[in-house]
């Protein structure tokens, strides 16, 4: 899965819309629009970058169709703000020959306490938020449904950032370990002038919200798969919202807690993640947790790693700044 905003699949849901948020904030000009909510929102085309490690059961097929490496890419997501809805498209200008997308990360479905989000159909470009507010300091979307439901928001604040004259490799793929951004980490290529782009402090969503994607347990009811759970020694809780009746069970491993969900939906069973209300991801708590880490390991190059890539993290790169970092990648496969 992407590893900038395919993690856990509640982390997936909310760093993926943190990243509508921080390209929506980047925006290289354009008319303004009002979404509804009587905020103008201007219209933009902002870009980002990210690597893409398709999941585990995706390793396994291609280990089987005798694949010599695990599959991997680099993701160019260009985002364009059209009339308050935030559009979303993905390239891949870097891949393994045995590279396919996640086709279960094709679609989700939000489910609140008040509500169903049911997103666009469409894959590549898909529309994927009502954008309500952005500037350069907050950015505020809702899920893209075709209901027009507008009670769940996804919130970010970011700082703008002046990129010019800094390494691109001080900014993207820091902490990627894979062959083939090697040549992006070790090129001397700087941003030129006028380049920008967003870097986000906190994420945050105000409802608590149930995420079911494509991934389809098959030949499974929910009574069976509580079953189960209890077999393993599980702690279930069962609850229905909106007529989707869902669970979490909760394992307890040498100590440690991990939680999984499935949602019950159109007479399917589906894979699910759980995101509670409130904060969901402190940058800045975040650094400071492995900086206190690493002075019980000082020389760890991949604590050392973590930390730079935390705090140069970026995205919704502008223009300028995204003609750059696209050609060092065509140099980058010039070159081969």
């Amino acid at each position: 899965m992407t590893t900038h905003n395919r993690l856990a699949l509640a982390a997936m849901i909310s760093a993926a819309l943190a990243l509508t948020a921080c390209g929506g904030g980047g925006g290289d000009g354009g008319s303004t629009s009002s979404n509804g909510g009587g905020t103008p929102v201007a219209n933009s085309v902002t870009y980002s970058y990210s690597t893409d490690t398709p999941f585990e059961e995706t390793d396994v097929v291609n280990a089987a169709a005798g694949a010599s490496e695990p599959a991997f890419a680099v993701v160019k997501s260009t985002l364009t703000i059209q009339d308050g809805v935030a559009t979303n498209l993905d390239e891949y200008p870097i891949k393994t020959a045995n590279y396919q997308p996640d086709p279960t990360d094709a679609h989700s479905i939000f489910v609140t306490s008040d509500a169903i989000y049911v997103g666009d159909s469409a894959i590549n470009p898909q529309k994927i938020a009502f954008v309500e507010q952005f500037d350069n300091q907050k950015f505020v979307a809702v899920p893209y449904n075709t209901q027009q439901n507008k009670n769940l928001k996804f919130s970010t604040t970011h700082q703008k950032v002046d990129l010019s004259g800094r390494l691109i490799r001080d900014i993207l793929f820091v902490a990627d370990n894979h062959p083939l951004v090697a040549p992006l980490q070790e090129s001397n290529a700087t941003f030129p002038a006028g380049s920008t782009c967003y870097h986000t402090t906190v994420s945050s969503n105000n409802q608590d919200v149930l995420v079911m994607t494509d991934e389809v347990i098959a030949n499974k009811t929910l009574a069976q798969w509580v079953t189960e759970a209890q077999r393993q020694g599980a702690v279930v809780v069962q609850q229905q919202w909106m007529g989707v009746s869902w669970a979490k069970a909760t394992y307890s491993v040498m100590g440690t807690q991990y939680s999984a969900h499935v949602a019950f939906y159109n007479n399917q069973l589906h894979a699910a993640g759980f995101l509670p209300k409130g904060v969901d991801q402190d940058v800045n708590a975040e650094i400071a947790d492995l900086k206190e880490e690493l002075k019980d390991f000082p020389n760890d190059v991949s604590l050392l790693a973590q930390i730079k890539a935390l705090e140069n993290d970026c995205e919704g790169f502008n223009a300028t700044a995204a003609q750059a970092v696209d050609a060092l990648i065509d140099q980058v496969k010039t070159a081969k």
